[in-house]
């Protein structure tokens, strides 16, 4: 059989070597992550990253501003009048309830500020001042909790010098109930005032 018959016996093409590719040209470089927000984002602008400008609408500049938690609760009138209407009626029923006491224990019957008409009026009078004063602190302060942890008070003490100077009248005993109607009279207006007219936070 001729030679040429025979498969070829040539030598085999030269595979030309690959250089290999480092992994940082073979990898896409992954996208950046979305820069982190300056601070947490709470209420309802959960989501919303916070940036330091003081003119971006969700900032931390403007949130105690625009953010809903930081808004002032409003009452209706009605809610407002009613709930001081209950406070003058449960100070006065309270206040009948310590003249009473008052007499029992040696007060004179004839002090004139332990007749109910007496102190139902100055009740009513001091419970709707307060109410007018409380309001006007709510608008006006910037801190209105902390002025009237300590002017409700001076306001009880202050309101309640004149009673010592009753003291011929009424003796110890008629000073000393005026002095308990005080301040039952100022706590029962001050849990009034805080459901019914509430207080915004230090701005």
């Amino acid at each position: 059989m001729p030679l040429t018959s025979w498969p070829s016996l040539a030598a085999p093409e030269a595979v030309t070597p690959r250089t290999s590719v480092p992994f940082s040209e073979k990898a896409p470089t992954p996208a950046e992550p979305a820069a982190e927000p300056d601070g947490p984002v709470r209420g309802a602008g959960a989501g919303i990253p916070l940036r330091s400008d003081k003119n971006h609408p969700y900032s931390s500049w403007s949130c105690h501003v625009r953010c809903p938690g930081s808004l002032p609760v409003r009452r209706r009138p009605g809610v407002v009048a009613g709930g001081v209407l209950v406070a003058i009626v449960l100070s006065s029923l309270v206040n009948a309830v310590i003249a009473v006491l008052a007499h029992e224990m040696g007060a004179p019957e004839d002090f004139e500020p332990l007749k109910p008409s007496s102190y139902t009026f100055l009740t009513a009078l001091g419970v709707v001042l307060g109410a007018l004063g409380w309001g006007i602190v709510g608008k006006v302060s910037r801190n209105p909790e902390g002025l009237v942890r300590w002017l409700a008070p001076a306001v009880v003490v202050v309101s309640s010098v004149p009673d010592f100077f009753l003291v011929d009248e009424g003796e110890v005993t008629g000073v000393v109930a005026l002095l308990v109607m005080h301040a039952v009279v100022g706590l029962i207006a001050v849990m009034t005032y805080r459901k019914v007219l509430p207080l915004n936070s230090a701005r």
